[in-house]
């Protein structure tokens, strides 16, 4: 059986992804291929807990994906399905570090005013803030993304577009959350900081939270403020590594969806806090352009 070209091509990353966990001895993927590059039957548990159904198989039966008769597992060299990798866009890494060093220089009254704001909720606390500065190199690849869905921006416009190079996050105890995330807001314009973008998520089949993205008034920077419970924090957590992966895989359809169903299910468990719709749905200010 020869299988369609999106689904050779899916199998492929999934091949080549579980190739480079067996050379580094990892658990999840030892033994699952065979030396000629075919699909055995596995146990597809111990890649996606609680699933039932071999991850080839998912693959096959994802969206986009020709359905294909049962026959042999493996898949037949797949020399005439090589799809050609354009060369990646050419980045300003001189730009990117001048954009980084102003973050950096912006970085401490922002992280002072931001701290003191959400301690100032009751349970409220700031976490992850080792990791507030967007380092280079994934700056670099939401930059280089940006300019392949955007071909005709400017180096400016695409070094410009993370709104994260300064990012925080914010746990709040459940039953305090929808409060806590209106003291938040109101605590921030308090400080004249600008809001410019707001994403509440608690209603969908994801990602379960509330992004906010501010402007800093003295310098213009950027930054934003994630707000979880304890619940969504540590299921946000777990789900990073995959998240990163359906960004980095997004030319591979198939595998974007297997890999948006293992997200779903692990924010499937999160429970929503009380009074959820309640939060209020802030007014956001347009600042240069910014939306």
């Amino acid at each position: 059986m020869r299988f369609s070209k999106a689904a050779s091509e899916a199998w492929k990353g999934v091949r080549d992804r579980l190739m480079r966990d067996v050379g580094r001895g990892g658990d999840a993927a030892s033994g699952l291929i065979q030396g000629n590059g075919s699909a055995p039957s596995y146990d597809a548990a111990r890649i996606f807990p609680g699933e039932d159904r071999s991850l080839e198989e998912r693959v096959r039966r994802a969206s986009g994906v020709e359905p294909q008769p049962n026959s042999a597992d493996s898949i037949e060299d797949p020399v005439d399905v090589v799809t050609p990798v354009d060369a990646p866009p050419q980045i300003d890494v001189e730009l990117l570090n001048s954009k980084l060093a102003k973050a950096i220089a912006s970085e401490p009254p922002i992280t002072r005013d931001v701290r003191d704001v959400i301690r100032n909720v009751r349970g409220g606390k700031p976490v992850g803030t080792d990791k507030r500065i967007k380092e280079l190199g994934p700056y670099a690849e939401r930059v280089e993304r940006y300019i392949i869905d955007h071909p005709n921006c400017t180096m400016e416009e695409a070094a410009s577009s993370p709104p994260d190079l300064l990012r925080y996050t914010a746990r709040i105890p459940s039953g305090r959350y929808t409060s806590g995330v209106n003291d938040i807001v109101s605590g921030l314009k308090s400080k004249n900081y600008k809001l410019f973008r707001w994403k509440n998520t608690w209603d969908s089949s994801g990602y379960k939270g509330v992004r906010s993205f501010w402007v800093d008034h003295r310098t213009g920077q950027v930054f934003e403020i994630q707000i979880h419970t304890p619940e969504s924090y540590k299921a946000a957590v777990k789900e990073h590594h995959i998240y990163e992966q359906r960004r980095r895989l997004r030319g591979q359809p198939s595998i974007v969806a297997v890999l948006e169903e293992q997200s779903n299910e692990i924010f499937k468990r999160v429970s929503r806090p009380e009074g959820w719709r309640n939060i209020i749905e802030p007014q956001i200010d347009q600042i240069d352009g910014r939306r």
